[in-house]
């Protein structure tokens, strides 16, 4: 071969030197793609205030989803509650029955009138007391329901006594039902309820329901 073409080029059959590097003939076709859509344009203001609202959304509803789950268990059962506070109701209202309404000039001996009034005061108290627990805890029990507790037939038990001579034996009797219903509701209260200050509130109810049932069963007529 002569050296003077050793680094020429080889033809092909037409005479033509195949040049070195040639792009692929078929890249046309392999890298025909197109450029990718953006679902969202960091430049469009609007769709970014969309993308913004929608993502508070989401963060609030998960933030709801795992209060939920994590959450205790509430720091004393409501339903409970409202039992409670009605009996305490009916109680607060059935002790200011005597000398209210059509029962003028009762002849009530002064101990039942001094043990009547000590329950009205303390009941009225512990029902106060329960009810600013519930609100320092979220929990809100309107005053209508509240008052549902107070029930009308023990009112016209207490006129039909009145009528028949017998109101001190019938009031005395009603009064330690009811409170005897209260200790009830008190007990199913704090076994539901897992707050500390909450079961020593009830507690202390309770054991305010004995020393009252006590000085009312020795009441003499």
């Amino acid at each position: 071969m002569d050296p003077a073409n050793f680094n020429q080029p080889s033809t092909n059959q037409t005479g033509q030197g195949a040049v070195v590097g040639n792009p692929n003939p078929y890249d046309f076709i392999l890298n025909n793609k197109k450029p990718k859509r953006q679902l969202i344009d960091p430049n469009n203001k609007q769709q970014m205030y969309i993308v913004t609202i929608f993502g508070f959304i989401i963060l609030i509803v998960l933030f709801l989803i795992l209060k939920s789950v994590f959450a205790g268990p509430p720091v004393i059962n409501k339903t409970y509650a409202t039992d409670t506070l009605q009996i305490q109701q009916e109680i607060v209202h059935l002790s200011s029955q005597p000398g209210s309404g059509n029962l003028n000039n009762l002849n009530m001996p002064s101990s039942l009138t001094n043990t009547n009034s000590t329950i009205g005061l303390v009941i009225a108290s512990e029902q106060s007391s329960l009810i600013n627990y519930l609100k320092l805890n979220g929990i809100s029990i309107s005053p209508n329901v509240i008052s549902l507790g107070i029930n009308a037939n023990l009112d016209n038990q207490l006129v039909t006594a009145f009528s028949n001579g017998n109101f001190n034996s019938v009031f005395k009797q009603l009064l330690i039902n009811e409170i005897q219903k209260y200790q009830g509701y008190l007990s199913l209260t704090y076994s539901s309820s897992t707050g500390t200050h909450g079961k020593a509130l009830l507690k202390q109810d309770y054991a305010d329901t004995k020393l009252l049932l006590f000085d009312l069963n020795n009441t003499s007529l």
